[in-house]
């Protein structure tokens, strides 16, 4: 009689072979890009922490990297990547909206707005401006045992006011119109 084993058989789960290849396939870009970098730092840095999916990652990995790294070097002959912003930023059209913004930026409606908003912070910054005060004595009033009494007050008048009957019809006696 043979024994069975239990479990699940060897070999690599498919369950996370999508994933992983990802994974992996970065980490291949990342190595390339600095030579120095190891897998397990490399897969740190694409957000992988978890000790478990890090150690079947490396696994993965030792048996698989000169595949990944294949692929993540850059074909010959093949266009070089194009860094779009840069592109963009050299443009025309760049050039021509900055020098949009910057005008907008320096109008004399934009300046009179600018002071305006300063006087205003100005005159909240003050500690001795009538608002400070205002706001003060609101602040101190809100955080007063007074205070503190007429909110219980409240709320006690919620709790007896639940338990009295609604039966009472209070619209007789609201004004009659006619």
């Amino acid at each position: 009689m043979t024994l069975k084993k239990r479990g699940r058989p060897p070999g690599p789960s498919t369950r996370f072979a999508k994933a992983d290849s990802q994974k992996l396939s970065a980490a291949a870009k990342a190595i390339l890009a600095d030579g120095d970098l190891k897998i397990s730092t490399a897969l740190k840095r694409l957000g992988v922490f978890e000790e478990t999916d890090l150690r079947r990652l490396r696994r993965r990995w030792n048996q698989e990297a000169p595949m990944f790294l294949a692929a993540a070097k850059p074909k010959a002959g093949s266009p070089p990547a194009v860094d779009y912003l840069s592109a963009f930023a050299k443009s025309q059209e760049f050039a021509h909206i900055t020098a949009q913004m910057d005008a907008m930026i320096r109008s004399p409606e934009m300046l009179r707005a600018h002071e305006k908003i300063t006087a205003m912070a100005a005159r909240l910054a003050m500690p001795n401006s009538e608002l400070a005060r205002t706001i003060n004595r609101l602040t101190a009033f809100a955080n007063s045992p007074a205070m503190q009494q007429m909110i219980d007050a409240g709320q006690r008048l919620n709790r007896a006011m639940d338990s009295v009957p609604r039966a009472i019809d209070f619209t007789r006696f609201a004004p009659k119109t006619s």
